[in-house]
């Protein structure tokens, strides 16, 4: 969760740590901003985009 600690810290440590941050979610969140990449709506509808996203990046 973005939200509840401690697992919301995550982010925060990793984005420090140099990590590259992908965010799924049906809204933006409060990581939103920390995020590389974001993608917002229902995961089965928008599955299609990360896997073309992913397939880019190879």
């Amino acid at each position: 969760s973005a939200v509840v600690y401690p697992a919301a810290g995550l982010v925060h440590a990793a984005k420090q740590a140099g990590s590259f941050i992908v965010e799924v979610n049906v809204v933006e969140t409060e990581i939103s901003s920390l995020c590389d990449e974001s993608f917002y709506g229902e995961a089965g509808k928008i599955l299609p985009e990360i896997v073309n996203k992913l397939k880019e990046l190879k």
